[in-house]
Formats: C-alpha cells, structure tokens, sequence
C-alpha cells in the first residue's frame, strides 16, 4: 500500500530493482534505538513548549489571550502526533538491502519523500562500521567506501542505527567476494555459499523487524 510517497509494501519496492535470478542476502531496517531517539527529540521540544503555555495560560489576563494559547497548545499536541508518525517512519522504512547483485538503500522521510539508491556491488570498494552508545544495543554507524571519487576523496555512504553493523558488514564483503568470483564460478557451484549467508543471516538477525510483504488481501 501507498501513502503519498511511503510504500509500505517491501514487495514492491523489490520489484523495481531486483534481478529474476538475483539472490537476496540480508534485509534490514534501522535499530530500534532510532525511533526512541527521534521520539525524545520532539517530545522534549513539545513539553517545553506545553511548560511555556500553561505559564503564559496561568497570568494570562483576557479572555481572547487564553484562547490563542489554547490553539496553540492543540498545535502543539497535533505536532507531537506527527513526531511520533515521523520517528515510526524513520525507523520500519529506511531500510538496507543486500543481494548478491547491489546494495540497495531505501530513505525514507516522513511521507513525502523517498529515496532509493541501488549501488552494484563492482562499485562498493569496502564497507566498516564504528559502534553506538557504547556498543549497549548493538547499534552501529554504517561506512560503505564507493570507488567513485569526489575532489581525490573516496566517496562515503553513512548510515546510522545499523542493528549488528559488524554483522552487515561482513555480509557486504562476502556478497562482493562472491560477485568477483562469479565469472570463474558456476551458478551451481555459488549457490550453496549463498545459501549458507542467508543462513547465517537467519541466526544472527532473525528480529531485524523489516516490514514483510504484503499479500494481495491487503493490498486490496
């Protein structure tokens, strides 16, 4: 289902760029730590704006002051609802798709905009990470290193509140190791390690929380 320029069917989105004989590898969205990081952001600012209000509401002196005031408390209150939508967007729909192919980066912001960014896995020179808060919640800070340069700079994608961002990038390095060999190797042959990174894949982040599919009754 669309809404505006957020589509929620993953499905879908899938269609537009995969390949009938490429291979997913690993799907993911964002950690869960971002939806509460966004969510404190706004509320933060919204409870100092309330505080303002009822004290402007409390010494208030007419009638007609204490009205705009209420106005813009329901502004207010209506900014936090759309904060909390934003902060659930920015968490189940910016997602990261590696298949045997490319790498594919969904960005999604708020409902008006969306990005999707395919990057062939011949142009991703190598990927690192660097940790989150401490490494607490295994959140991490993702590096892809194109082979595009920029003023004799490698160019760099970063995306933040990666879950288990060690993981992802051996995932990135073995999905371009068995890109490189595909022209010395057999389909039949590739297969079985492909199989063994889904696996893996399974094991590890069996919880990444991507939004599935959706099937034909809902998308009715």
């Amino acid at each position: 289902m669309r809404f505006f320029a957020l589509q929620t069917d993953l499905g879908e989105l899938k269609k537009q760029f995969m390949l009938q004989d490429e291979k997913e590898i690993l799907v993911t969205n964002r950690h869960g730590i971002v939806f509460f990081v966004s969510l404190l952001k706004a509320t933060a600012v919204t409870v100092a704006v309330w505080a303002v209000l009822v004290t402007a509401f409390i010494f208030a002196g007419t009638a007609t002051l204490r009205l705009l005031i209420g106005v813009l408390a329901v502004v207010a209150a209506v900014y936090e609802l759309y904060a909390i939508l934003n902060a659930y967007i920015d968490w189940r729909y910016n997602i990261l798709i590696i298949t045997t192919e490319k790498i594919v980066i969904i960005n999604q912001s708020y409902l008006f905009y969306q990005n999707v960014k395919p990057i062939h896995l011949n142009n991703v020179r190598s990927a690192t990470c660097e940790s989150q808060f401490f490494g607490i919640w295994r959140c991490g800070v993702l590096h892809i290193n194109l082979q595009e340069m920029i003023d004799n700079t490698t160019k760099e994608i970063v995306l933040p509140y990666i879950p288990q961002p060690d993981f992802v990038v051996s995932a990135i390095e073995q999905a371009i190791s068995l890109e490189k060999k595909k022209a010395s190797e057999e389909p039949e042959e590739q297969l079985p390690k492909i199989e063994e990174m889904q696996q893996k894949v399974e094991e590890k982040m069996p919880d990444a929380g991507v939004p599935p599919p959706e099937t034909p009754a809902q998308s009715a």
